[in-house]
């Protein structure tokens, strides 16, 4: 029997003795070449895809109106657009803002940074450039006679009417008291006064924390108070 002869029961030898031969190898090869080709071709396809529904994306980011954002929200400037419909508590929300103006403007507490914060905040939010440096030019005068007297000037507001729409008229009490004395010392001294203003609701470009005190954009265009009669 030849040495490379298969075995009787030996399946394997013939197929090698038949198969095995330089011509299949080649075969292998291309057939693995064609495979990588076309796992490589499906790849390409899939990061083109990919590549399309990313830019698809770039249209939907999310736009703010009114927001310029920085580094800090701090210094972020908001703009607030006032109501355009006709709301139905919009009146009481403008009375509101009428109480919480007067009070603001006319308070003057111990603690001198108290103060500044409620002019700079509440009183210049709701009043137009030039209510607010008007204001600024006929306070300061009176603050500086009552810190030097050590005295403070509480607000409270008697009553609040509307002539006509856009205008209200306000009559308020204020008691000036001197530091450390109560209510019932001679220390203090208490008069009425009427205060005239009338007021639209108009956008405003704020600081971003400043953003809740005046959510409608109430603005007093004109002021004027006298001492009740």
């Amino acid at each position: 029997m030849r040495d490379d002869a298969p075995l009787p029961n030996d399946q394997l030898g013939s197929y090698l003795l038949n198969h095995d031969t330089p011509q299949a190898a080649a075969r292998h090869t291309s057939a693995i070449a064609r495979l990588a080709i076309v796992v490589l071709g499906i790849s390409l396809a899939i990061n083109a895809l990919q590549a399309i529904a990313i830019l698809q994306l770039f249209p939907l980011y999310r736009v703010v109106p009114f927001f310029v954002t920085f580094s800090d929200k701090a210094d972020q400037v908001v703009t607030i657009d006032a109501p355009k419909a006709n709301l139905t508590n919009l009146a009481i929300l403008n009375e509101a803002n009428v109480r919480t103006y007067i009070t603001a403007r006319h308070t003057i507490s111990a603690d001198p940074y108290e103060t500044y914060q409620r002019w700079q905040g509440v009183v210049h939010t709701m009043s137009a450039p030039t209510v607010y440096s008007s204001f600024l030019e006929e306070t300061k005068p009176i603050y500086n006679d009552l810190t030097q007297k050590k005295f403070t000037r509480g607000i409270r507001v008697l009553s609040i009417t509307q002539p006509s729409p856009g205008f209200y008229r306000v009559e308020f009490e204020a008691t000036d008291r001197r530091l450390g004395q109560g209510l019932t010392d001679s220390g203090e001294d208490r008069r009425t006064f009427v205060a005239d203003l009338r007021y639209v609701n108009a956008p405003q470009t704020i600081r971003y924390e400043d953003r809740y005190l005046n959510p409608i954009g109430f603005t007093v265009i004109n002021y004027s108070v006298a001492p009740k009669k």
